[in-house]
């Protein structure tokens, strides 16, 4: 019995005796990392470093060599928070802000590369030729969106044989021009805002039985305002207030009974839109949550949008990433119930060349009375919009300048209404085939 009592207390005090000889040392740590860091070994330099940190030793060069470790294997979102704790030990040094300033850079964290500008040192600024500005970014893109079925479309007869008259709006093509300028209001206040034209053209088909059938030119032009407003808490949280205003003229074609002769108008009207989003993004490690909501009265209607955004880096940098959006979508028009249903929108995004990155998405849902990207594209069409792929290229000249080059196709609902009586309609549904092409030149100073 006392023996075993002996062997168990002699296992305890080795026990304790070998986690004190564990126990790591400020100057040991010091002295190996830094052996380490001198001979690029930076696998062993991380893991290291990380074993330091469990065990509770920490300070500033520790950080900076772990930082330094993942910026040289291009993993910047794992090295981010040692150049930003770093920082907290040293709050004035200019080596690790430089280094924290390309890491922001090479992520797409611009917000926070901006905030730090604000506070780093002018001979550094001088160094790495940045400073703060009003205007700091011209952002402009334009395109055409072309209905591939268009001619099938407008070759094809609608009549049943029995109808008293028919109507089909034939969508053609539409084009697309935006400018905007990006601001810096102090340290963590960033403005985006422009001016949108979209042109929409087509032609609406109206049959009448006894004037027959006859193609009348149709347009819809928007003229529209977008602002967003984006302030960086710190921390990786970034909380952004968008407004979308969208002043909208159709013009179209209608048909009228005066008792039972056909009347048929010209109409113009007009229509005043908007959206308004309130969002929270927070980078936690390699991955970027964000919640997004909105509110917006379009085509007489009203829509409310939840979004959910996952996006993840798995190399911790821009080489490699998913961006997911699940959206809960809701849509009430005048005199009807409230409609609720989801839209999923996934992408890829990777490297494929030195200054090439390839991004390749599909959208599972429909989409009407819908916003993306912050409410800076509102796809405003009550015709439901399916299948819609997308292949986006994105070359960064430098980085001052940086070109891309996006592709959609989405197919369309196209609704004709058939009328057997005045009052008594069918619908016949035919799809439109469209392809969107738009350019687009991001110039930072």
């Amino acid at each position: 019995m006392y023996k075993r009592i002996l062997i168990y207390f002699v296992i305890l005090f080795f026990s304790i005796s070998l986690k004190a000889q564990e126990k790591l040392t400020l100057n040991e740590v010091d002295k190996k990392t830094y052996s380490l860091w001198i001979t690029g070994k930076w696998n062993e330099l991380i893991d290291e470093c990380n074993k330091s940190i469990d065990n509770g030793v920490d300070f500033f060069y520790l950080r900076l060599r772990a930082g330094i470790a993942y910026y040289r294997k291009q993993n910047y979102l794992s090295a981010i928070k040692h150049f930003e704790k770093a920082l907290v030990y040293n709050p004035s040094d200019a080596l690790t802000m430089e280094y924290l300033y390309y890491c922001y850079l090479f992520s797409g964290r611009e917000s926070d590369m901006l905030a730090l500008v604000s506070v780093m040192p002018i001979k550094l600024k001088k160094e790495l030729r940045v400073s703060n500005k009003f205007i700091y970014g011209i952002y402009t893109e334009g395109g055409y969106v072309f209905n591939s079925n268009y001619s099938n479309q407008k070759g094809k007869n609608s009549n049943t044989g029995n109808d008293i008259y028919y109507d089909q709006k034939i969508i053609n093509d539409e084009t697309y021009f935006n400018i905007s300028l990006k601001h810096q209001l102090g340290k963590n206040l960033e403005i985006f805002h422009g001016y949108n034209n979209v042109m929409v053209s087509g032609v609406k088909r109206i049959y009448e039985q006894k004037q027959g059938q006859k193609d009348y030119d149709i347009k819809s032009t928007q003229h529209e305002y977008y602002m967003n407003a984006n302030f960086n808490s710190g921390k990786g949280f970034n909380l952004t207030a968008a407004l979308h205003y969208l002043r909208v003229t159709d013009e179209d074609v209608t048909i009228n009974y005066d008792e039972t002769i056909p009347v048929i108008e010209k109409t113009q009207t007009r229509a005043n839109d908007f959206v308004a989003l309130l969002s929270i993004t927070k980078y936690v490690g390699h991955f970027k949550f964000g919640i997004k909501n909105s509110f917006s009265n379009l085509n007489k209607a009203t829509q409310f949008q939840n979004t959910a955004e996952i996006i993840f880096f798995p190399l911790g940098n821009l080489n490699l990433y998913s961006v997911t959006d699940a959206t809960f979508f809701s849509n009430k028009e005048w005199g009807s119930e409230m409609k609720h249903f989801g839209i999923v929108d996934q992408r890829i995004g990777f490297k494929t060349f030195d200054f090439l990155w390839l991004e390749a998405g599909y959208t599972f849902g429909d989409i009407y009375n819908y916003n993306e990207n912050d409410a800076f594209i509102v796809l405003n069409n009550t015709e439901k919009i399916s299948n819609r792929v997308s292949l986006n290229l994105i070359l960064p000249l430098s980085r001052h300048f940086e070109i891309s080059l996006r592709y959609q196709y989405f197919k369309q609902e196209n609704i004709a209404n058939n009328y057997l009586k005045i009052k008594n309609k069918s619908i016949n549904i035919t799809n439109n085939i469209n392809h969107k092409l738009i350019g687009g030149l991001k110039w930072t100073f």
